[in-house]
């Protein structure tokens, strides 16, 4: 899979350095490519391949969440506002 976000960032750059006034024959062809290697969850699974079979930064699409990714800032929150109630609630029973 190609990156979209990352052709466009590279574009852009280009873009920018002709609107500032580079003449375009100026500006260097990239042969490295501006993807990032991007993967399927669900292909990876079906396929047979390990996360550890991939290349070293790769992308890994529609993977599962866990419970702190889904849920997280729901329980920090909750957490907070449990510590903010406690807190309160042991200022006023000391005085």
């Amino acid at each position: 899979m190609t990156s979209g976000e990352l052709q466009g960032e590279t574009a852009a750059e280009m873009v920018i350095r002709i609107l500032i006034g580079v003449f375009p024959w100026d500006i260097p062809v990239r042969w490295e490519s501006p993807n990032q290697y991007m993967f399927d969850y669900v292909e990876l699974v079906r396929q047979g391949i390990t996360l550890s079979d991939l290349p070293q930064g790769s992308m890994v699409i529609n993977r599962p969440q866990g419970l702190s990714e889904r849920y997280g800032k729901y329980i920090l929150t909750a957490c907070a506002v449990n510590l903010g109630v406690n807190n309160k609630g042991s200022v006023a029973f000391e005085r």
